[in-house]
C-alpha cells in the first residue's frame, strides 16, 4: 500500500495534485487544516487483508505495524469517486499474507469512522469552494431550496460557467432553469389524432381528458370529439368521464379489456379520440398489460403522462420510467395547485427530456389546463413562490453532501 501526503493552501490544490500523483483510486485516510492550508493523507491499493483477524478470534485484528502510528486508530476510509486524492511522505511495507482460516472483518465502527472522515471532508471541501466562489454556493442553496435535485442544480450550473460576477442574482438562474425545461412547441389536441393519458391512479388523468376535449370544443366543433374509457380497475371512472362527455355532448366508448383497444378505435370515426387508460399504482403488474397495447396499437396513439407536481421527485422519476416503454410524446403536469415544491417535479422533466404539453393547476374545466410552452415563465415564479412559502433553511452539512462534485471542481 502506498501512503501519501500533501500539504497545499487549498483543497481544490491539493485534490488536483492528488488526481495527478495517485489517480482516482486512492482513498483519503485522513484531512488536517494547518497554518499554510490543509494536508491530507491518502493511499492507493490499500489492502483489505490488511484488516481481518482468525475465524476464531473476533479480539484482535491481525495486520502488519504501519509507519504512521495514527493508522492504528483509522482505518482507511473510501473516498467519492470525484475526490479520490492522496499524499504523505514515505511508503507503508507490503501487506502480510493473512493466516489460513483468516477472514476480512468490517466493524460497525469501521463503517462509522468511515462515514465520519467522508463527511468531515466534504465539509472542508464545500467550505473552501464557498471562500472562493461564495455566489455560486449561495445560487446553489437557492436551487437547491427550489426543489431541484443535485444533477440539474449541476447541470445548470455548468451552463453558467463562472458566476463570480452574478453575486447573488436570481435572473441568471432563473433564466437557465426556464430555458432547460423542455416544452412541447405545440398544442398538440388542437391538431387531431388519437391521445391516450396515462398515469398511476390518482394522478387526474380523467379531469385532464375533459379539460383537454373542452379546449378542443371551445375552438373547433365538439362533434368531432371522441371519449374512450379503458379504465375498467378504478369505480366511477366510466361514470365520471360521462359526466363530463354530457356536458360537451360528446360519445363515450369502453374497452373491456386492454387487448380490445385496437378494435374499439377502429370502429371510432372522429378527428379527436382521446383515451383514458386504466388507473392503477406504477408498480402494480396489470400496468405491463397496458403498456403493451399502448405500444402494439395499429390506431398510431399517443401517449400524455400525467405527473402529479405534489409528488416527491423519486415518484415522479418511477412513473416515467415505468412509462418509457410505451414513449410518451408529452407529459401534463397536474395538481399543480395543491405543490408546495415544484422542483422536483421539474427535475424529472429535465432529467428525461420529456417535453412538458400542459400545465393543470385546479378543477375548473377548461379554465385550469394551460399551454405549457405560454407559461413557463408563471411556472418558475410560481417555483420560486413555493420556495419562500414552504422550503426551510439548507445547512452546508446537506449542501456538502449533495454537491461534492461540483465542489470539488469549482
Amino acid at each position: 500500500m502506498n501512503i501519501r501526503r500533501f500539504e497545499a493552501a487549498d483543497m481544490r490544490q491539493a485534490l488536483n495534485l492528488i488526481r495527478e500523483e495517485l489517480g482516482e483510486e486512492a482513498v483519503i485516510l485522513e484531512t488536517n487544516k494547518t497554518d499554510e492550508g490543509v494536508e491530507v493523507t491518502a493511499a492507493v491499493d490499500f489492502d483489505p487483508a490488511m484488516y481481518i483477524q482468525p475465524e476464531n478470534s473476533q479480539s484482535d485484528l491481525v495486520a502488519p505495524a504501519p509507519q504512521d502510528s495514527r493508522l492504528n486508530t483509522e482505518p482507511p476510509v473510501s473516498s467519492y469517486e470525484a475526490i479520490a486524492a492522496a499524499a504523505a511522505a514515505g511508503a507503508a511495507p507490503p501487506a502480510a499474507e493473512p493466516p489460513a482460516g483468516a477472514t476480512a472483518v468490517f466493524t460497525p465502527e469501521d463503517e462509522s469512522v468511515r462515514c465520519m472522515l467522508e463527511a468531515r471532508l466534504s465539509r472542508l471541501i464545500w467550505d473552501d469552494m464557498r471562500s472562493r466562489n461564495p455566489a455560486a454556493a449561495n445560487i446553489m442553496r437557492n436551487l437547491t431550496r427550489l426543489g431541484l435535485t443535485p444533477p440539474v442544480v449541476e447541470t445548470l450550473m455548468a451552463r453558467a460557467g463562472d458566476v463570480r460576477e452574478l453575486e447573488n442574482s436570481w435572473a441568471g438562474p432563473i433564466r437557465w432553469l426556464k430555458e432547460s425545461i423542455p416544452v412541447t412547441a405545440a398544442d398538440l389536441v388542437m391538431h387531431g389524432g388519437v391521445f391516450a393519458v396515462a398515469g398511476p391512479t390518482g394522478v387526474g388523468k380523467t379531469t385532464s381528458i375533459a379539460k383537454l376535449a373542452a379546449r378542443y370544443a371551445l375552438h373547433n366543433n365538439a362533434d368531432d370529439i371522441a371519449l374512450v374509457s379503458a379504465d375498467n380497475y378504478r369505480i366511477g371512472a366510466r361514470e365520471q368521464l360521462e359526466t363530463f362527455a354530457r356536458i360537451i355532448n360528446v360519445p363515450v366508448y369502453s374497452v373491456p379489456d386492454a387487448a380490445k383497444l385496437d378494435q374499439v378505435l377502429s370502429g371510432i370515426d372522429k378527428r379527436l379520440v382521446l383515451v383514458d387508460t386504466a388507473g392503477m399504482g406504477q408498480r402494480d403488474e396489470r400496468m405491463r398489460d397496458q403498456l403493451v397495447a399502448l405500444r402494439e396499437s395499429s390506431a398510431d396513439i399517443s401517449l400524455l403522462l400525467a405527473l402529479p407536481a405534489n409528488a416527491q421527485t423519486a415518484t415522479n422519476q418511477e412513473i416515467i420510467d415505468v412509462f418509457a416503454p410505451a414513449n410518451p410524446e408529452a407529459a401534463i403536469l397536474t395538481k399543480v395547485d395543491e405543490a408546495t415544491s415544484l422542483g422536483g417535479a421539474l427535475s424529472a422533466l429535465i432529467s428525461a427530456d420529456l417535453p412538458l404539453a400542459y400545465i393543470c393547476d385546479g378543477q375548473r374545466v377548461p379554465e385550469d389546463l394551460h399551454l405549457a410552452v405560454q407559461k413557463l415563465s408563471w411556472i418558475v415564479k410560481l417555483a420560486m413562490d413555493c420556495m419562500k412559502d414552504h422550503a426551510g433553511r439548507i445547512g452546508k452539512d446537506e449542501m456538502a453532501q449533495r454537491f461534492i462534485k461540483v465542489a470539488v471542481n469549482a
